[in-house]
């Protein structure tokens, strides 16, 4: 992703929850970043995430996703329909 296509929500993730230089990431802590990174754009809610984000500074990762959870729509986000379905390659 160009720095150009980077949303202020992309930036703001990145700056409090991505890894430090030379430290590693525990696999809980790398999943929440990038759930955090995807989930936003997916069920459209950035602007929500971004408002919440600048009210709560010092918000957990985990608990930006639990907020993440309330304002979701239930089911699949809207891109879902974009994603391939390998098991239609099977049935040629």
């Amino acid at each position: 992703m160009s720095e150009a296509m980077k949303t202020e929500w992309v930036k703001l993730v990145k700056e409090r929850y991505g890894p430090d230089p030379g430290v590693e990431m525990s696999y809980r802590e790398e999943n929440e970043f990038y759930f955090l990174l995807e989930a936003a754009e997916q069920y459209e809610v950035e602007p929500q995430m971004l408002e919440y984000a600048k009210k709560h500074p010092k918000a957990t990762a985990m608990q930006m996703i639990k907020y993440l959870d309330q304002i979701a729509p239930p089911g699949l986000p809207p891109c879902a329909s974009e994603w391939d379905d390998d098991d239609d390659d099977d049935d040629d």
